[in-house]
């Protein structure tokens, strides 16, 4: 139930505060945690070095995760997320950048949205490219920040490799 409510709050911080933090500013405010930046690059990096144990560094240590993708199923947990980049890490050959165009921090909820751009160079015969916009809840415990929630959403797929709009 605890969980619950932290995803309950964190998703009404999303929602209140979504319009300031899209704008692709920083806040004088943001600028004084440099930790929040630091787990999202940290998760960057795991993902582009496909590096599993750097990628669970970054999620909660008490297992609470997460994971809503477009066309899919909700994952929930730290293991099933896991288990689902294990996966998609097997995939050869797939690139993907971001760029950080929003945060909202708060005491200890708080959330960043990420401009990311996924690529694959030949996916049947051809180049795939996933435009996407994502937002990333992170919970601060006594260990630091950590990511308890991932919404990915597709702005624009093609077959062709995409530039950052933000």
């Amino acid at each position: 139930m605890d969980y619950l409510k932290k995803m309950t709050v964190g998703l009404l911080i999303i929602v209140t505060t979504l319009g300031t933090s899209c704008n692709g500013s920083i806040r004088e405010k943001d600028k004084i945690d440099s930790g929040i930046e630091a787990v999202i690059e940290k998760h960057y990096l795991a993902l582009s070095t496909k590096n599993l144990g750097l990628l669970e560094s970054t999620l909660s240590p008490t297992g609470g995760m997460t994971l809503i993708l477009p066309a899919s199923e909700v994952v929930y947990g730290v293991n099933a997320f896991m288990d689902f980049h294990k996966a998609w890490f097997d995939l050869p050959d797939w690139t993907m950048d971001y760029k950080i165009i929003g945060i909202e921090r708060n005491i200890s909820l708080s959330h960043v949205v990420v401009e990311s751009i996924y690529f694959e160079p030949d996916r049947e015969g051809k180049p795939y490219c996933n435009r996407m916009i994502i937002t990333y809840l992170l919970e601060k415990s006594e260990t630091g920040w950590h990511i308890i929630a991932d919404h990915a959403s597709s702005v624009l797929k093609t077959d062709y490799k995409q530039e950052f709009k933000h």
